[in-house]
């Protein structure tokens, strides 16, 4: 249900390295919007990034509230990242990655 929720706001999910995040480019495309599968463009052209990174709980899910107001008020300007942290979401993980690490992965991912 909350993945359904993200998928209907235009959000998709990725991965880089070992950190799960979601992306919604400004302004998405009526075929971004229709393609569930769709694939990450190589850049994200238009408007600085906004990251998201949620608190503990169940994940990005837990702020639909937030990332309904949040892409109503600057998703046509601004592509916007959820990075989706397992080690701090109620998710068992045995790998929980470094400041460093996850440092590294949202530099790529926003590459």
């Amino acid at each position: 249900m909350g993945n359904q929720a993200l998928f209907d706001l235009g959000f998709r999910p990725y991965r880089s390295g070992s950190t799960e995040y979601w992306v919604r480019p400004a302004d998405p495309s009526d075929t971004w919007v229709r393609n569930m599968g769709a694939c990450r463009p190589h850049r994200i052209e238009s408007g600085r990034p906004l990251v998201v990174c949620h608190g503990i709980g169940v994940g990005p899910t837990m702020c639909l509230p937030f990332l309904q107001r949040l892409t109503r008020g600057l998703g046509k300007d601004y592509p916007i990242f959820l990075v989706d942290s397992a080690a701090v979401s109620m998710r068992f993980s045995d790998d929980v990655p470094g400041a460093r690490e996850v440092a590294s992965n949202v530099s790529d991912m926003l590459e």
